[in-house]
């Protein structure tokens, strides 16, 4: 259950994606993704309440990675945990809050996975 404490904590992370356009790649990757695995592609932002992430990947993507993607509430409190992209266009439930997504593209064989 999301409390006013996960919100204290996390008051940052909303705010930070937000304005990533005027802040270093590297300093917005470090705060949100601290020990990100380094075989696993991240994708990452803000959501706005009443929005949907689109998806659109090419068959290629998909034979050769397992793609998940997960919405947070501004309290980093998944609200939609954990769905597993499997078509070439797929779009997600509207965000009931504003927060933000995480995805997720991991190679099917083990090795890294390169934007």
């Amino acid at each position: 259950k999301q409390t006013l404490l996960h919100l204290a904590l996390q008051w940052h992370v909303y705010t930070m994606l937000c304005c990533r356009l005027y802040l270093p790649a590297s300093l917005v990757r470090t705060v949100y993704l601290p020990v990100g695995n380094p075989e696993t592609q991240w994708l990452y932002g803000p959501i706005k309440a009443g929005y949907s992430l689109c998806f659109s990947l090419q068959g290629s993507v998909l034979t050769e990675h397992l793609v998940f993607c997960t919405v947070y509430s501004r309290a980093s409190m998944p609200t939609q945990p954990c769905i597993e992209i499997k078509k070439t266009d797929a779009l997600t439930e509207a965000s009931r809050e504003d927060g933000f997504w995480a995805t997720r593209v991991v190679r099917m064989d083990g090795r890294a996975t390169h934007p």
